[in-house]
């Protein structure tokens, strides 16, 4: 029987404006922007992300910046080189690169984002996408591994191994406000399944079977 991990109650959205503008000026962050956690494991796709917002860059004239985070500078920089993307030094200018960004401050950090890019290559629950959800940032995740099983319908679904499929996922949420509301909609609501109370009751009751079993 699986019972779901849960989302710490942190996570959700923040009406404070003055909150959100501090962590901006903290990070020194754009007003609006696109969020990937990435590091240094393949299984993140960070590549994959970069190759996906350099066609992003490519098809829309106001594109918005690329926020990263756990990662240096110097390791984007490879990946970018590596691809041999087209204007690579404008799409380059258009990243921000953090390192590791505090467990607290990760909800004001999701509430600033306008979309939320999680496409791994394989997850053993993608806990991330649940707590992008509760604050109300819409969320592009992968179509394989425990992904679609985690959004069920609530984010915009890819194969992480086409980046122009991540790319167009970015372009449809960011253009149509009216499919960006309805992602926000549903994502709230699945995130509101996962809560530790959920869980423990489910555990009590599997527990209290048992014991009438035996």
């Amino acid at each position: 029987e699986v019972i779901y991990n849960a989302i710490n109650r942190s996570f959700k959205a923040i009406a404070d404006e003055s909150l959100l503008k501090g962590i901006r000026a903290e990070y020194n962050l754009p007003s609006h922007f696109i969020l990937h956690f990435g590091n240094t494991a393949p299984k993140k796709n960070t590549i994959g992300v970069i190759e996906a917002f350099a066609q992003y860059c490519t098809n829309s004239q106001s594109p918005l910046p690329l926020v990263i985070t756990d990662c240096t500078v110097q390791y984007i920089e490879q990946l970018a080189r590596k691809l041999n993307v087209e204007r690579l030094d404008d799409v380059l200018s258009k990243i921000v690169v953090l390192d590791h960004v505090p467990f607290e401050q990760l909800p004001k950090l999701y509430n600033c984002a306008s979309v939320f890019l999680y496409p791994s290559l394989r997850e053993s629950f993608g806990m991330p996408i649940l707590e992008a959800m509760a604050c109300g940032t819409p969320v592009i995740t992968s179509d394989i591994s425990s992904m679609p099983e985690v959004a069920q319908g609530a984010a915009w679904l890819v194969d992480p191994t086409k980046p122009s499929e991540i790319a167009t996922g970015i372009e449809k949420l960011l253009q149509n406000e009216h499919l960006r509301t309805s992602y926000i909609e549903k994502g709230l609501v699945r995130a509101a399944d996962f809560s530790w109370e959920s869980t423990a009751r489910q555990v009590l009751a599997l527990y209290n079977r048992w014991a009438n079993v035996n």
